[in-house]
């Protein structure tokens, strides 16, 4: 994964879990999911794990 954080233009990727890098265009919003852990709504319909 860190090669293609290395690799690739940062403005365009940000990096919310440690297995995933989005583009900041495609959130459409947060929610909690339980407790203490976060869901990140993509403008795809996914549903990606936030830490």
């Amino acid at each position: 994964m860190q090669y293609f954080e290395d690799s690739l233009p940062p403005q365009n990727l940000i990096r919310i879990h440690r297995t995933y890098l989005i583009n900041p265009a495609l959130i459409t919003h947060n929610e909690q999911h339980e407790k203490e852990s976060h869901i990140v709504l993509l403008s795809t319909d996914a549903r990606l794990p936030l830490s």
